[in-house]
């Protein structure tokens, strides 16, 4: 099997991380398509037999060229199966029309819920594309009823190992992560951050903000230069590292994707946030509120808050008792997220049928 993997919107490379690794796994032939700022946050080209750089920003020009360029590399290299690893864009609709006949296509769609709806998806990709991966179990059973479509889930939770080793963790720290950028859109800072400032907070407590800080205009900037902020979080003015970035993940003690409370529009049925991945690829324990106890995939691994003063009280019991973890670490244990045979083998399955 000679797999090419397309990105064409720049963005989910961490997707393409656990698509190499399966197929490397399970010996195909791999190649990448993707946007040039991509392949920096690529760390292990050594495992792809070639790559196909695209431009960052598309003008019509410049898409007729890549999409020739695609087809060319797709002919040249005798590539029998193509991957489209964000399929909800226009720019894939357009690239459809210029691929060969007789490939083997598997999608994979960021919002499950545009396999019923987008026409990109069901009026023009459908023609050559008949199979798509969702993220995780609970998306798929939410899509099941889209029979059009033959459907596998998946979980993006590999990530090249970093080499950085500079973190010093100070011993009996506990460190609650939130990965992503630091912005008001998607999630609670605001609460979170009134409740530092105001909660007399155990020592060692320490919150990383794991991704560029964005709050100027909505927290004091002052409030970065007090003592219990430089006492219980840590943030970045840039953007965070890869390495760095990974080191953090596998030194945190528990995750905390603080999705909003008051709604649920950006994730819940249809999307996942990769908070998500993120803890199940570094088998981490998640604190989440109480309306993700419905998602079966992370309850195992979770425990689950009404309010921001209840997760404050949570993780001050967790850093009194660091035990009260060890039965969601325990539970990755006899989880198919250690058997990377078994979950290679369902998604190199996928995409060769």
């Amino acid at each position: 099997m000679n797999v090419l993997i397309i990105e064409l919107g720049g963005s989910h490379i961490e997707c393409i991380y656990t698509f190499v690794h399966a197929l490397n796994l399970k010996k195909a032939s791999t190649h990448l398509c993707c946007n040039r700022k991509l392949l920096p946050l690529f760390p292990e080209k050594d495992r792809l037999e070639g790559i196909l750089e695209m431009p960052d920003q598309f003008d019509f020009l410049s898409q007729i060229k890549s999409f020739w360029a695609i087809r060319k590399y797709i002919r040249k290299n005798k590539i029998t199966h193509v991957v489209i690893n964000t399929c909800e864009l226009k720019i894939i609709r357009n690239l459809f029309f210029f691929l060969p006949s007789r490939l083997n296509c598997t999608g994979q769609v960021h919002h499950a819920k545009k396999l019923e709806k987008s026409v990109t998806i069901t009026k023009i990709l459908s023609r050559k594309m008949k199979k798509y991966f969702v993220l995780g179990d609970h998306l798929l059973h939410k899509t099941n009823a889209y029979a059009s479509f033959k459907l596998a889930s998946i979980y993006p939770i590999y990530f090249p190992i970093s080499s950085s080793n500079v973190l010093q963790k100070k011993s009996g720290d506990c460190w609650i992560t939130i990965p992503g950028g630091a912005s008001v859109e998607r999630r609670d800072y605001l609460p979170l951050i009134e409740s530092i400032r105001n909660g007399n907070l155990a020592e060692g407590m320490v919150f990383v903000f794991l991704g560029r800080y964005y709050l100027d205009n909505h927290v004091n900037p002052e409030w970065k230069k007090e003592d219990w902020w430089k006492k219980h979080i840590i943030h970045f003015e840039q953007d965070v590292p890869y390495d760095l970035f990974h080191e953090y993940m596998s030194k945190s003690d528990l995750i905390l994707p603080l999705i909003k409370m008051e709604g649920d529009s950006m994730y819940g049925d249809g999307r996942i946030s990769g908070s998500f991945n993120l803890a199940l690829g570094y088998q981490k324990p998640m604190l989440l509120p109480e309306t993700y106890h419905r998602n079966e995939d992370l309850r195992p691994f979770s425990k689950y808050y009404k309010n921001m003063n209840e997760a404050i009280s949570i993780l001050q019991n967790i850093k009194k008792d660091g035990s009260l973890l060890e039965a969601y670490t325990t539970a990755y244990y006899n989880s198919p997220f250690c058997n990377w045979n078994l979950l290679s083998e369902k998604i190199v399955s996928f995409i060769a049928s």
